[in-house]
């Protein structure tokens, strides 16, 4: 799925048509401040989320009807150690050098 690093959303947000093809459970409707303004999203929770060589099992997410690709969020990143370098942004799994 396509994706953009977000570290001014606290969940990570996937895209509606992108949570139906993935079979995620829609929980409870809940209200999200975004860029765009105050939006409804829903709760979910995706079993498995693989980004490069690290595994995240039950991770807590929103579903979002407005997005058009997933918002990884500081409840993901949290499990990365982030490094800047010019034009290039590298993710590392925290505790791995």
């Amino acid at each position: 799925m396509p994706f953009m690093i977000d570290t001014g959303a606290t969940k990570t947000s996937i895209p509606e048509k992108y949570a139906r093809a993935a079979g995620l459970p829609v929980g409870g409707a809940v209200q999200a401040e975004t860029a765009g303004g105050r939006v409804t999203d829903h709760q979910t929770r995706i079993a498995s989320l693989k980004l490069g060589n690290l595994e995240l099992r039950n991770l807590d997410a929103h579903i979002n009807r407005h997005l058009d690709e997933v918002l990884v969020g500081m409840n993901t990143l949290k499990y990365f150690r982030i490094e800047q370098n010019g034009d290039s942004l590298v993710l590392m799994a925290a505790g791995v050098s």
